[in-house]
């Protein structure tokens, strides 16, 4: 899941398009990631919660592709494992700079796939 503060999110759909409705709405300005996180944990849908504030959309690109092209070896148990690990190691990091951050989540599926596999 990847989310952004409200003031990020309407800087961004302002940049996109000016006249977005969305702008204007103010049902827009509420964060829903609390009960989006919520419904994952509790039909335990793998998912990794990632902050893209301070990630433009290349970083936030290469973040996803490579998370989806390592969990893609592992069985639905073992990505929900490896999601909460991730989540949890986020939560600590989330103030790294970008090549550290990236570097941090590729270490942490090398360390969770050998461990268990």
């Amino acid at each position: 899941m990847l989310y952004a503060g409200n003031s990020e999110r309407m800087r961004r759909i302002a940049k996109r398009d000016p006249n977005d409705y969305d702008l204007k709405d103010p049902e827009k300005m509420v964060l829903g990631y609390d009960k989006m996180i919520d419904f994952a944990k509790k039909y335990r849908l793998p998912s990794i919660v990632i902050n893209t504030e301070k990630f433009d959309l290349d970083k936030t690109t290469k973040i996803c592709e490579s998370l989806v092209s390592k969990v893609q070896y592992l069985d639905r148990d073992e990505t929900i494992q490896f999601c909460n690990i991730v989540n949890s190691r986020l939560k600590q990091s989330n103030k790294e700079p970008y090549s550290k951050y990236f570097k941090y989540l590729l270490f942490l599926f090398h360390l969770y796939y050998n461990k268990y596999n």
